[in-house]
């Protein structure tokens, strides 16, 4: 599809085996090591993106799937989340966070803010409590055929 749509050069793909899964820890804090080991992954598959390139991250939360957007060079994050409009997970925005030090730090990024600008977008609600991985597929099926854009509505 890629091939096809000529604007595989716009897209980095990061296999969610490799960043693990977030899953709950015992209160509200995750060990600094998992956060740490997945940042440091995650920041690795950043490096060498283009000004132009997103990265695409599905991601699973503690038994669902959400789809994070990753635009390292304009310091942007956004969320979809099939079950809209649950608040996101507090764990995965602190590993996404790190990431973007860890980044930041490789490229030598001196004028990079503390915090990159994180937005939840609204997009299609799962009907159930078992389709979060079809409709995050869905999701990266949106972007991939529009270049880039997240119009929503056209779902």
């Amino acid at each position: 599809m890629l091939k096809k749509q000529k604007n595989s050069h716009r897209f980095r793909f990061v296999d969610p085996y490799k960043i693990g899964y977030v899953r709950p820890m015992e209160g509200k804090t995750m060990k600094g090591n998992q956060i740490n080991q997945r940042a440091q992954v995650l920041a690795k598959r950043l490096v060498g993106t283009s000004d132009d390139q997103i990265c695409i991250v599905p991601c699973n939360v503690g038994d669902h799937w959400i789809l994070t957007i990753i635009n390292p060079h304009k310091e942007e994050v956004c969320l979809l989340d099939p079950l809209f409009p649950r608040i996101h997970d507090e764990r995965w925005q602190t590993v996404v966070d790190m990431t973007l030090k860890l980044f930041f730090a490789e490229t030598k990024n001196t004028k990079a803010r503390k915090k990159p600008v994180w937005k939840v977008m609204k997009a299609p609600k799962q009907p159930d409590g078992m389709q979060c991985g079809f409709f995050v597929l869905r999701y990266m099926r949106q972007l991939i055929q529009f270049d880039g854009s997240l119009d929503m509505a056209s779902m």
